[in-house]
């Protein structure tokens, strides 16, 4: 995996970097050149002790326009190789300097509030290795029912967490080297799960996590976890077989069948099950 870091600190000089104060956390934004259009300065707004990292995956003929409209001392933005939600991801964990790290997506309306209070709340839990925090829709609805806030993140309540909700500690992640697995995610045939593959992996390894009730941002309604078709299921099969193993994920995939059989169908459950 390549990372080309392309613009740095675009439109600072030398004298506005010295003034700002060194970031703590840094919230990668996944992108691709084809979408990056959608962001600007308006839409990554200024976060006390937060500096945003855009992640462009793909090469742009308007490099100019976007070092235009992200033209900030806090935005920098990092061009990369490949295609897929996990590599974007992976070349953050490469690239991150400072304490703590949210990830983030290009279709959010973010919350500089919810996201300074990720630090405080790093700063009050210092035992916690990543925290789950929480998404709105577009109304200012909660998206799903989550955890009470401080439950202890265990495989089998982090199932539904989203990339864009976790923000964790750097240097416990790259000790450990947990990283996402590339061949599940957005952009790939297997294309969901990558995130809950990522936290079991993390508490495999011994990471220690929390659902915390932070709201960070606002994210559309429509995502790949509300698919229910077969082919859905076929995949969510995979990702709970590579997340918790074959004989483990029984479970889970009875459970998950029972609870959405009005809704999945016969080939559904067959693809969950068996495959």
């Amino acid at each position: 995996m390549t990372c080309e870091v392309f613009l740095t600190d675009a439109g600072t000089t030398r004298q506005e970097q010295n003034q700002m104060k060194e970031p703590r956390l840094m919230i990668a934004v996944a992108t691709t050149a084809e979408r990056i259009a959608r962001l600007s300065t308006l839409v990554l707004p200024p976060v006390v002790g937060a500096e945003w990292v855009v992640f462009v995956q793909g090469r742009s003929n308007d490099e100019q326009d976007v070092k235009q409209r992200l033209s900030r001392p806090d935005i920098t933005v990092v061009w990369s190789e490949g295609m897929g939600a996990a590599r974007n991801r992976n070349c953050a964990l490469v690239h991150v300097r400072w304490e703590f790290l949210l990830f983030a997506d290009d279709d959010l309306s973010f919350s500089p509030e919810g996201i300074a209070a990720l630090i405080d709340r790093f700063d009050e839990e210092r035992d916690m290795d990543f925290l789950c925090a929480r998404l709105t829709d577009e109304m200012g609805a909660l998206r799903k029912k989550y955890s009470p806030d401080k439950t202890a993140a265990r495989w089998f309540n982090t199932g539904k967490v989203q990339t864009p909700e976790i923000t964790l500690r750097s240097d416990a992640f790259n000790r450990a080297g947990v990283r996402f697995d590339q061949d599940f995610g957005a952009g790939t045939p297997y294309f969901l799960g990558d995130e809950y593959i990522f936290l079991c992996d993390a508490m495999r390894a011994g990471l220690r996590g929390q659902h915390v009730d932070i709201i960070v941002a606002c994210h559309p309604s429509a995502s790949s976890g509300a698919d229910f078709s077969a082919t859905a299921m076929a995949v969510r099969r995979r990702v709970l077989i590579r997340a918790l193993g074959r004989l483990r994920s029984l479970p889970a995939r009875l459970a998950f069948a029972l609870r959405h059989r009005r809704t999945i169908g016969p080939g559904g459950l067959w693809a969950l099950l068996w495959g």
